[in-house]
């Protein structure tokens, strides 16, 4: 990796670090240290203290005291997508990097990230992949790759131009599962003209926390619909130029309350009318997407996937 003082990142513009926090004062020194020690120095951190109850506000302001690139802002509880919007507002930098507190980064991962944002192409948002060849999306691809699940869809694991991010955060406190979808969706939008690029990275350390709202949450027929209009409503105007990729999302929320045996109300009708779309689109899916779709019997279509989940890991 080239290192801070190569050319090529002569005169690139100053990250904003942005970490938002709750009850983290577990792991939030370890994250903190590895922005500090970042080979990329034109920096600044922005730590979002969401209400914590426990000692995280003291670690922070601990850590900033032997680092002056660190500022903490403390907020009453009001969600993540309230902290990022914080953190957002209050920075200084040209690009801004979300990661949360539970992770942490490798050293050269902020200056990774940086080089990909390249002067001579308009990029206004780069994903990193750790597989995957390196390519760059207009921003219609971009968003259908996220509405395919084909993009992870986390603000950490990105550098944004700190433009396009304009409006994104603007969440509803109730959306607490995929409102970084939402985000990027905005994101998307906002790119207009400029280009999202991929690239390979595997800077980023993400840490599985059994705590966090993705492993603690209900899954419920109510919040699945209610994130589907979501979707719909910041698609908005470009619904026809989606709507295959709007059918597949919704297809796979359905999936997902199938797999966790969620109730579904007026299921064999619902399941009636996303067979008829598959079948007016010809469009190619899974095994699991057609146990859903094949069989009306929602019982039965969660003994499917759970039996297709076991040989999948026996197979592994």
């Amino acid at each position: 990796m080239e290192s801070y003082i190569n050319s090529n990142l002569e005169n690139r513009g100053m990250v904003s670090i942005i970490i938002p926090v709750y009850n983290g004062e577990k792991h939030i020194k370890r994250c903190l240290d590895s922005i500090c020690q970042q080979t990329y120095k034109n920096l600044e951190v922005i730590v979002v203290d969401d209400g914590s109850t426990d000692n995280t506000h003291s670690v922070c302001e601990s850590v900033s005291n032997l680092d002056n690139r660190i500022r903490v802002i403390a907020q009453p509880n009001s969600g993540v997508s309230a902290a990022r919007k914080a953190g957002t507002e209050a920075a200084l930098g040209e690009y801004v990097v979300f990661v949360d507190a539970d992770d942490y980064c490798l050293q050269d991962y902020v200056e990774t990230m940086v080089l990909s944002m390249s002067p001579n192409v308009q990029v206004s948002c780069a994903v990193l992949s750790v597989n995957e060849d390196e390519e760059y999306y207009s921003w219609n691809t971009f968003v259908s790759e996220l509405l395919m699940n084909r993009i992870m869809w986390a603000m950490h694991h990105k550098i944004y131009r700190r433009d396009v991010l304009a409006g994104a955060l603007d969440i509803e406190r109730d959306f607490i599962i995929a409102e970084d979808l939402l985000a990027n969706l905005v994101v998307g939008k906002n790119v207009g003209q400029g280009l999202v690029r991929k690239i390979k990275c595997s800077g980023y350390v993400y840490v599985d926390n059994p705590e966090s709202v993705t492993h603690t949450r209900i899954f419920s027929y109510e919040y699945e619909n209610k994130l589907i209009n979501k979707v719909f409503s910041v698609v908005g105007d470009c619904i026809e130029e989606f709507s295959l990729e709007l059918w597949y999302f919704k297809l796979r929320c359905v999936r997902g309350l199938v797999f966790h045996n969620a109730k579904i109300p007026n299921y064999k009708c619902l399941i009636a009318e996303l067979r008829q779309e598959w079948k007016d689109s010809r469009f190619e899916i899974g095994v699991s997407d057609k146990c859903v779709l094949l069989f009306r019997n929602q019982r039965v279509a969660h003994v499917l996937l759970h039996m297709l989940g076991i040989f999948h890991n026996i197979l592994r």
